[in-house]
């Protein structure tokens, strides 16, 4: 599970070991060498990737902080929590816990096989306070349609342009028509 506290450092509270099949496929891991270390230990290495992260990887089980009071504090005092498979037993007294906790943190629950994967997003109703801004975006929508001052048929009887000038007064009329090709 990792989980970011306010302006706190991430934590990788994981306590399983890296099996073999996740050494290859896993970009955060140092390969053989990491099979049989625990997956939380993959925080020095996200820590190289970018500087200005800070975390700290702990092998706890996620069932040891839910099941004291202290433990659950903690998981109430973080802004954001995101499991990645875990059982459904233990998903869903996370979920109970950050869902009793009104100002909790949000929950993201990733379910995954291979390339395969389910995301779930558990948050409180929230208000938004200023929805609009005092300006509106002017309207670009045509005002007025007069396609009868264009010219064309109604001016020929019916007929389509013959001569050059017409066809050089049409050609003009069709360059200022709006290009579905053009950005806005």
């Amino acid at each position: 599970m990792y989980v970011v506290g306010a302006g706190q450092p991430l934590v990788d509270l994981h306590c399983t070991l890296v099996p073999p099949a996740d050494a290859g496929d896993n970009f955060f891991l140092n390969g053989p060498t990491s099979v049989g270390s625990s997956r939380a230990e993959a925080v020095p290495l996200l820590r190289e990737l970018n500087d200005s992260v800070s975390g700290e990887a702990t092998t706890k089980d996620i069932n040891t902080p839910l099941a004291i009071d202290d433990g659950r504090d903690w998981v109430r005092n973080l802004s954001l929590v995101i499991t990645h498979n875990l059982p459904n037993d233990t998903l869903d007294t996370l979920s109970r816990l950050l869902w009793d906790a009104l100002t909790g943190p949000q929950l993201i629950a990733v379910r995954s096989a291979g390339f395969l994967a389910d995301f779930y997003v558990r948050f409180h109703e929230h208000c938004v306070s200023q929805p609009h801004t005092d300006e509106t975006a002017p309207s670009v929508r045509l005002r007025d349609l007069s396609l009868g001052s264009c010219g064309g048929r109604g001016t020929h009887g019916g007929a389509l342009t013959a001569t050059d000038t017409e066809k050089n007064h049409f050609a003009v009329f069709q360059a200022q028509k709006w290009k579905l090709s053009e950005e806005n």
